[in-house]
């Protein structure tokens, strides 16, 4: 669970300091109107990613599983190359040179702490929410799903414990709710974000 929270820590310290359109769900292409090289970008290249590794750790390490725990580790690693070079082939195409140095001092994956530069936008916990909206319910949907396939397996029938049946029906209006606040209002707005 720890590691959980730590891989939505990274994404939350990540998001709430990013500009619009460069990190984040690119569903429909590459987006990237600058290039982000302070805060968490100072200490790794590729900090959501980062964050999803740990998150996605933490939540198959609940399962208790070496081979799904390496199954895991494997797969990621062949899904995460595949991205960051496609990534980085446009980052060099958009940004040229300023990539290649940026790109040359800050590792790919493991943090380098040494070359932190404080983040140039103020944190806001708006564009957390907005974009990090889906992370925080689907982190809260696997861990319903584990701890109910656990206490099923365990007991040998079906078995929803009502303080989690609770913390699901309040994780899915929380969803809902947000989705409809970010497409209909502009309540989550934030000036650069």
């Amino acid at each position: 669970m720890l590691l959980m929270l730590a891989g939505l820590g990274i994404r939350v310290w990540t998001t709430g300091h990013t500009p619009r359109r460069t990190s984040g769900r690119n569903t429909k292409g590459q987006v990237a109107d600058t290039l982000n090289t302070s805060g968490a970008y100072s200490l790794v290249r590729n900090p959501l990613y980062v964050g999803n590794f740990i998150g996605g750790l933490g939540a198959v390490l609940l399962l208790h599983s070496f081979g799904l725990t390496l199954y895991y580790v494997l797969a990621f690693a062949i899904y995460f190359e595949r991205v960051v070079l496609a990534e980085e082939r446009f980052l060099t195409a958009r940004f040229g040179d300023a990539y290649t140095r940026w790109a040359r001092k800050t590792p790919a994956f493991l943090p380098e702490f040494s070359g932190y530069l404080p983040a140039v936008l103020p944190f806001s916990w708006r564009a957390v929410v907005r974009r990090e909206y889906l992370t925080v319910f689907m982190a809260v949907f696997i861990i319903f799903i584990i701890e109910v396939g656990e206490d099923t397996v365990n007991q040998g029938t079906v078995v929803i414990d009502q303080h989690w049946l609770l913390i699901a029906a309040i994780n899915s209006v929380l969803f809902m709710a947000i989705r409809w606040i970010r497409k209909r209002t502009r309540w989550l707005s934030a000036q650069g974000r």
